[in-house]
């Protein structure tokens, strides 16, 4: 899997809804790493997570119909 930007991912563990708006890069190691946000709160902190991370299984892609 490779995180697309704009596209609503669920975290398999917590159930959380997550946008991915981009890549960035981890200053302390200068990592490729996503840039994701909270779906349903308007002003949301992102995270951060290493791309491989993200990519390992712990989010799936979400359609319309089950978020």
């Amino acid at each position: 899997m490779i995180a697309e930007e704009g596209k609503a991912y669920r975290h398999k563990k917590t159930g959380g809804v997550y946008v991915v708006r981009g890549l960035c890069r981890r200053e302390s190691d200068e990592e490729i790493c996503v840039l994701y946000a909270a779906f349903n709160e308007p002003v949301s902190i992102p995270w951060c997570r290493p791309c491989d991370e993200f990519c390992d299984g712990r989010f799936e892609p979400v359609t319309e119909t089950t978020i």
